[in-house]
């Protein structure tokens, strides 16, 4: 029995080193946490953690390498992370979301979920709850108080109780709870505009014990209840009343110090300490507020960031640590808060703000020395985080890990072809040579030689070169810097741009960040679904070896809302001209990808609030050549306004006229206008039918899918699903004519995501009333006579029949967060529809499985035709999905781009992660396999090649033979 599971083990690992061998080979994960919003150092088995929080997740990092440990990634419906924070003495972290009112208890040594709490008043209604309170010697106890109610939730639900309150709406401010760990009290606190209400309770039975209320007026607008203070500020007057004095006071009466300075905003740091931050600088101060006078501990003069400090030697007395500016240098200050002794301040020897801009969150441990931090872990602006290590007498400084939180961020995607090498150059000079009217012969034939000879020098001291540093036998590193176009033309320089205005420059075979810049001027529209929206487009790429390459970034100016751009290389990262503010302001930018200059840039235009276009490059020969070009074919623009969507007609890019126009209604809104890919090609026009009849393609380049949605109701409003504006209108448009050529009307839908290519529509929505995800294909077929003709160019205006339409549903058994549809070179590999799933798979389905022509009986025709028997489910196979056991946490989009092998598709994933990858729909045919014998076809082929001479001198000698005869 042993040895037979000695060897069923054995045979298993190795089942499972055949699988893992192929991990990371084509495909890469960068795992991120998000915008950090809280961090605490903590040492687990005498090893520093930095335990961090984002919105979207809360991970345990390795503070020595920066490995996460441990990550739990966030539901989309949580709402933002309110506060997070660690239990004294015991190894356990909670957190708050807002928007569901949930309360967790991780332990954060293994990552595992205690308990979690749903902290709604017996109302129901969230948006009530004003405050939460929990006790540190029994963390599973949460009070939580709202304008109707104050109550005790427990996980064993033994301590509930529930006390119901009320307040003056009109009068109110805040509620907030304090709980006393010594008396074992809950005090529960009301601040109106002419009162405080105070409520003692007992923590274990809910029973009321005291009831304070004192009336008091004040004129202050920023008034808040902070600790057990009443803190109140104008312009540099901070004033402050303490509750414990509540008892023995007639009326409250604010004790009010002026600081010098016009108050922004007031943060209570540790019982009666506040840190003050001042508007219009970046000075603060930090005061203390328990005597009748304000006293100022320490006065920073560029103040940055802070956070409680972590160290194994003070336990008794609570120490912060303040990240400010000194003379242009970062400076870590500690302060133990109750004594007010300064521990140290530490000057870093690290330069952020020149490209990071100014650090806005710190974390900070000290070791067993006193003198200086340990480990200062930093966020900046643009969400670069650093770790920093401080050792030795000398205070040596270290960055001992970075990482670019802003890829969870990412909005827009494109790629961009290497750089030829030297002879793809020479290559390309040759044919361009030889394609000069006056060259010779000889000169062709001097200069193809002679490039053919430089070649071979190069070769051989590229060899030569590789055996001298014992480099011959070695694989090509995935993470060279060489950003020189490979073999196949599969490595390219992926350009991310991210919502916090960050713009990257990534290599598709590694993932390695090359270059970065920051537009902080720069904000970014939201476009149609609600999500961010941004233009990112290359205009230049690297076909072309005697240009440098271009892209451009759009976005509007944060100060003035006018249009900004910025032009940059995007394989240097260099930024070439930066335009802060155009000048004017547009409705839409669009591209014109017939629209070359003379230095092969690809032209844009800017859709302008009068109507009128601004084409960039700007100049004449620009503007001509696009006169010239809407003289010869329609030039239309869609614009979405006052309840109608336009479709604008352009002779010039002054002159316009209105072509049509259509309806969308006061109860509707344009929830998102999609068009196919910018040259996209298609392989076969048609699909050949069982009975030998051609079925053709309803290929229409002008064809767009328009999706309405209904405008957000009010609470008050009775909902019926008859009601035509709760209805979703889905429509293929012709934006050249106008004319429909499909519509269609669903309801109680919502997370509609659409993909649009060839003839073919996909489309993915959660049902509501059905509860599960529907997949919606729709395909469109030449009808009548226009089905017989296959000519070459399509005029939206000489269609005399509407297409045929077919269409099918199916259930899809995952929640859909994404979809997209490969891309290759020529068109001719299949097509896939890439899902992205709720639980972070990449699920890949083959075109043909999504066929509305499916039938449920399977017949003759149907088999020979290929065509699969309908089934309303889609099941695949789990060995299917693209990126295996890599899951990628909170999936937003995949942009698919075509590689220079035919068969190949790079796919980037962006979400909280991003995943990058390479997919082969029709499988590698246009490779040979890694297991081809080379040896094998050679030997062939040399056998081959001396038969023919043995035959040939054999025949020669049989015809001469015969000949005698």
């Amino acid at each position: 029995m042993y040895l037979n599971l000695v060897i069923i083990f054995s045979v298993g690992l190795q089942c499972l080193a055949l699988f893992e061998d192929q991990v990371g080979k084509f495909d890469w994960l960068v795992q991120n946490i998000g915008e950090i919003k809280w961090s605490r150092f903590v040492s687990i088995s005498s090893q520093s953690y930095l335990l961090v929080a984002s919105s979207q997740a809360l991970a345990l990092v390795n503070a020595a390498d920066g490995v996460v440990a441990w990550r739990n990634v966030f539901g989309d419906t949580e709402g933002l992370l309110s506060s997070a924070s660690i239990f004294d003495g015991s190894s356990h972290v909670a957190t708050f979301h807002e928007r569901r009112h949930l309360y967790r208890v991780f332990d954060y040594n293994s990552g595992n979920l205690k308990y979690e709490l749903s902290l709604l008043p017996e109302t129901g209604l969230p948006e009530v709850v004003t405050d939460y309170a929990v006790a540190s010697k029994q963390p599973s106890n949460v009070f939580t108080v709202s304008k109707t109610s104050l109550q005790s939730i427990a996980t064993d639900d033994s301590d509930n109780w529930n006390f119901p309150l009320s307040v003056n709406s009109d009068d109110f401010i805040t509620r907030k709870l304090l709980v006393n760990e010594k008396d074992k009290t809950l005090v529960a606190t009301t601040l109106y505009k002419s009162a405080v209400h105070s409520l003692k309770f007992d923590v274990s039975s809910g029973d009321k014990i005291e009831e304070i209320k004192r009336y008091f007026e004040f004129s202050y607008k920023n008034c808040h209840l902070e600790g057990k203070f009443i803190v109140c500020w104008a312009e540099d007057t901070l004033s402050h009343f303490s509750l414990d004095s509540l008892p023995n006071s007639e009326r409250v009466e604010l004790i009010s110090s002026n600081l010098g300075h016009k108050i922004e905003t007031v943060q209570l740091i540790d019982s009666s300490v506040f840190l003050v931050t001042f508007e219009n600088s970046e000075e603060a101060s930090l005061v203390d507020i328990a005597n009748d006078k304000i006293e100022v501990i320490k006065h920073f003069s560029g103040f940055l960031a802070s956070s409680q400090l972590s160290t194994s030697y003070l336990k008794a007395e609570p120490s912060f640590a303040f990240l400010h500016s000194e003379d242009g240098s970062l400076t870590v200050t500690a302060i133990k808060v109750e004594s007010k002794e300064t521990l140290f301040s530490h000057q870093l020897k690290v330069k952020i703000h020149e490209k990071h801009g100014k650090p806005i969150h710190v974390a900070v441990t000290a070791g067993r020395s006193s003198d200086k931090p340990d480990k200062v872990f930093i966020v900046a602006e643009d969400m670069k985080t650093l770790m920093i290590g401080i050792s030795g007498k000398s205070a040596q400084h270290k960055v001992l890990w970075s990482k670019d939180e802003s890829l969870s961020q990412v909005i827009n995607v494109q790629m961009c072809d290497l750089n030829l090498s030297e002879a793809m150059i020479t290559l390309e000079a040759d044919f361009e040579f030889a394609t000069r009217a006056k060259t010779t012969l000889f000169e062709m034939f001097y200069r193809r030689f002679s490039s053919h000879v430089s070649q071979l020098v190069s070769f051989a001291q590229s060899t030569y070169d590789k055996i001298a540093n014992q480099k011959l036998f070695t694989e090509c590193s995935a993470d060279s810097d060489e950003l020189v176009r490979d073999q196949f033309n599969v490595n390219k320089m992926i350009i991310v741009l991210t919502k916090n205005g960050k713009v990257l420059g990534m290599l598709s075979t590694s993932g390695k960040i090359i270059w970065s810049f920051r537009l902080s001027n720069m904000e970014f529209v939201t476009s149609y679904g609600g999500d961010p929206g941004s233009f990112l487009f290359v205009q230049r790429g690297t076909e072309d070896y005697k240009f440098d390459p271009r892209a451009v970034v759009v976005g509007r100016s944060k100060t003035t809302r006018n249009v900004a751009l910025v032009y940059f290389n995007p394989l240097s990262g260099e930024i070439l001209e930066s335009v802060d503010d155009a000048g004017f302001k547009a409705l839409q930018v669009f591209t014109l990808p017939s629209l070359i200059t003379e230095d092969n840039l690809k032209s844009f235009a800017f859709l302008l609030e009068d109507k009128t276009l601004k084409i960039y490059p700007e100049s004449k020969d620009n503007r001509l050549q696009f006169e010239q070009q809407c003289s010869k074919a329609n030039f239309v623009a869609l614009v979405p306004m006052n309840d109608k969507l336009f479709g604008i007609k352009y002779s010039s890019a002054e002159k316009s006229q209105t072509l049509w126009s259509h309806s969308i209604g006061v109860d509707h809104t344009v929830y998102g206008i999609f068009s196919k890919r910018e040259g996209e090609l298609v392989d076969s026009p048609g699909k050949v039918q069982s009975d030998q009849t051609v079925l053709f393609k309803y290929l229409n380049p002008n064809l767009i899918v328009l999706v309405l949605s209904p405008k957000q109701q009010d609470a008050s409003e009775s909902r019926s699903e008859s009601d035509a504006k709760y209805l979703h209108e889905f429509s293929l448009l012709d934006s050249i004519s106008g004319e429909t050529v499909f519509s269609t009307t669903m309801k109680r839908i919502s997370d509609i995501k659409v993909v649009h290519s060839e003839n073919w529509v996909v489309m993915s929505v959660w049902n509501e009333k059905n509860r599960r995800t529907e997949l919606t294909v729709i395909e469109l077929y030449e009808s009548g006579k226009d089905a017989d003709r296959n000519a070459t160019h399509f005029s939206s205006f000489a269609n005399s029949s509407a297409p045929l339409v077919l269409r099918q549903s199916y259930i899809y058994p995952s929640f859909i967060k994404s979809l997209a549809t490969t891309y290759s070179e020529k068109g001719l590999t299949n097509k896939q529809v890439i899902v992205g799933t709720s639980t972070g798979a990449l699920v890949p389905i083959p075109k043909h499985i999504l066929d509305p022509r499916r039938t449920l009986t399977s017949r003759a025709a149907a088999r020979e035709e290929g065509l699969i028997p309908y089934h309303p489910v889609i099941s695949l196979p789990l060995e299917m999905t693209i990126n295996y056991n890599r899951s990628i946490a909170s999936i937003r989009g995949s942009f698919a781009y075509p590689g220079g092998l035919e068969s190949t598709v790079l796919l980037f994933t962006y979400g909280l992660d991003v995943f990058f990858t390479q997919v082969f729909p029709s499988e590698m045919f246009d490779v040979l396999s890694a297991d081809f014998e080379f040896w094998i076809i050679g030997g062939v082929c040399s056998a081959l090649f001396i038969a023919s001479f043995v035959t040939k001198k054999l025949s020669a000698y049989y015809a001469l033979k015969k000949a005698w005869k």
